[in-house]
């Protein structure tokens, strides 16, 4: 039942996943969260930005834990062509950017003014001025990137049996 006040920012030509916040600088005064559009993420919000304020990061990603069986032996074997080993069907576990992010509005002045500047341009500034990224794990049954029509459809799915 809040009312909210939205302004939108008309891009002339591609700015990237951040490129756009340049025009934002020195106009936010508080940490803010960034989503991609193409995602949905279930999760606790109050405890992310609690995690981000606590540990004083200036830029914290929401990273979803994902699993990848490789249906097939994998071989690993020297320069000279040796097979040292088959692995069957490994696992491999990593965790993804799941396209979240809580930011600090003082590192937006890190953003080049109309250039295209992307989330990742972002972090190797960061990192190279020693700033202090986050990052916060969830479940990757909970992050659903609705830009591929498979994980569209699992969204879907998803909210119906709510």
């Amino acid at each position: 039942k809040k009312k909210y006040k939205i302004k939108l920012i008309n891009e002339k030509f591609p700015l990237g996943t951040v490129g756009s916040l340049a025009k934002l600088n020195k106009k936010l005064t508080k940490d803010f969260f960034l989503c991609n559009c193409d995602i949905l993420i279930n999760t606790n919000y109050k405890a992310l930005y609690k995690f981000h304020k606590e540990e004083k990061f200036d830029l914290t990603l929401v990273c979803a834990k994902k699993n990848l069986k490789i249906p097939y032996g994998v071989c690993n074997f020297n320069k000279k062509g040796a097979l040292k080993k088959i692995e069957e069907k490994p696992e491999i576990n990593y965790f993804a950017n799941a396209g979240l992010y809580v930011i600090n509005p003082k590192i937006l002045k890190l953003i080049p003014k109309n250039k295209n500047f992307n989330m990742d341009d972002l972090m190797v500034i960061l990192k190279k001025l020693n700033k202090k990224i986050g990052v916060f794990p969830i479940d990757s049954g909970h992050w659903f990137d609705i830009g591929e029509w498979s994980q569209y459809h699992r969204t879907i799915d998803y909210y119906k049996s709510e």
